[in-house]
């Protein structure tokens, strides 16, 4: 895939430009159980495997990367630390890194946070 990005384009790098999305997953799984989902998701949704290709004028475009990113992190700390310590760090758009997961163990559930940059969410 090599589509070009014309909407958008002067946020591109923007770190303030990202989507979070929560939720609690109940049942009788572990933390490793919702990592393998998130891979088969990744693996399930081109744009969740792409990065950002910038041509010699600066135009940019969605390439699928050779390599997918899977940014998936388990931690027990709070949702608003992580949102607060995420919304300041950019994206490495040029390498594929378009969406960060975040689970959280609990007994009986998990909590899922997902952050991405919102070209992963509307493709614009």
């Amino acid at each position: 895939m090599d589509v070009m990005i014309t909407r958008e384009r002067p946020h591109l790098f923007a770190p303030g430009i990202s989507i979070a999305a929560g939720a609690v997953i109940t049942g009788p799984f572990t933390a490793d159980d919702l990592r393998v989902a998130i891979r088969a998701a990744i693996a399930s949704h081109e744009i969740l495997r792409c990065r950002i290709r910038l041509d010699s004028d600066g135009e940019a475009f969605y390439q699928t990367a050779a390599e997918p990113v899977e940014a998936i992190q388990v931690t027990s700390a709070r949702w608003s630390d992580i949102y607060d310590r995420e919304q300041r760090i950019p994206f490495d758009l040029e390498r594929g890194e378009l969406v960060r997961f975040f689970i959280r163990p609990v007994q009986g559930s998990c909590d899922l946070m997902v952050y991405a940059h919102h070209l992963a969410g509307d493709g614009l």
